[in-house]
């Protein structure tokens, strides 16, 4: 079956912008949700104070991890496309490689912040991770739409989640 990008596209955002289990904005240093689970709190009105804490870390590293993130970014829409295109071996393949845990082992920014991340901020990252690796190794049996769109959404809410509760300069 073959989904119309722009309508799994439209399908996954209106997902998001209506959610109302998201991250909060703020997040105590020690405190953090459950793997696969986002606070039950309604979405945090926009506001041009940033008063999340910081993640101190080198330029270097920020650098790195920030390049890491535009390919993550530049991943996520070759991935709608493969899936869009009923491609589930392919899109699975870029998923894993780009977004799973194989990639926390290939990118040198997530290797290199992985030594300088505070734990609570490793671990966010890690679970969005996982959920990652957990997508990739379902398309390999064909799922139906309703669980890559599951998949996706949790890749999304953990990438949300952390940039949400933290900040880098």
């Amino acid at each position: 079956m073959r989904l119309n990008i722009y309508l799994a596209a439209a399908l996954l955002l209106s997902g998001l912008a209506n959610a109302e289990t998201t991250m909060q904005p703020m997040m105590h240093q020690d405190s953090m949700p459950a793997t696969g689970q986002a606070m039950q709190q309604p979405m945090a009105p926009m506001s041009a104070e940033d008063s999340r804490p910081l993640v101190k870390m080198t330029p270097e590293t920020i650098a790195l991890l920030r390049a890491d993130m535009r390919h993550m970014m530049s991943a996520y829409a070759t991935i709608f496309s493969q899936l869009a295109d009923g491609k589930h071996e392919e899109a699975a393949k870029t998923i894993e490689e780009n977004l799973g845990m194989t990639a926390m082992k290939t990118h040198p920014g997530m290797m290199k912040a992985s030594q300088e991340l505070p734990e609570n901020v490793r671990m966010l990252g890690m679970n969005m991770h996982k959920s990652a690796s957990e997508l990739a190794a379902s398309l390999k049996n064909n799922p139906k739409p309703a669980a890559i769109f599951t998949g996706m959404q949790q890749i999304s809410a953990g990438c949300s989640a952390c940039h949400m509760a933290y900040r880098v300069r």
